[in-house]
């Protein structure tokens, strides 16, 4: 009986242990990383729902110098920034017109947002293809 009380407790140490070694992506590289195929240039999709009952899909890519490239409703602008703090994500569209603040963990993104005219909203950030 005991010898299972010691393989259970060395079976538990090994599978934490495998836990607690295993990589995590850094959250801006993750950010950075563009999708495995090429012709999608868009490997964010951020999801906006505002309090109005407005609601876009913004496919994005966050470029390393901190500009957000954003495109939706078959138009492209360029006019986005972001930057990422720890875990803290804060990006903002046409020039502060639109800000959002929440957070990162490599994989999604959720978060609060406002704009110019006083609407708020709630958001996430999800990868829109498969790395």
């Amino acid at each position: 009986m005991r010898v299972v009380g010691i393989f259970s407790v060395a079976l538990v140490s090994v599978a934490l242990g495998a836990c607690a070694s295993t990589p995590q992506m850094d959250p801006r590289a993750a950010l950075l990383q563009s999708c495995e195929d090429a012709s999608d240039a868009f490997p964010w999709l951020i999801t906006d729902n505002w309090a109005d009952g407005d609601a876009y899909e913004p496919a994005s890519q966050f470029h390393a110098d901190g500009v957000l490239v954003y495109a939706y409703d078959g138009s492209v602008f360029d006019n986005g920034r972001w930057s990422l703090e720890g875990a803290a994500l804060h990006i903002d569209m046409n020039d502060h017109y639109a800000d959002y603040d929440g957070t990162f963990d490599g994989v999604k993104g959720s978060g609060a947002m406002k704009n110019e005219p006083g609407n708020k909203g709630t958001w996430t950030l999800a990868r829109a293809c498969g790395g």
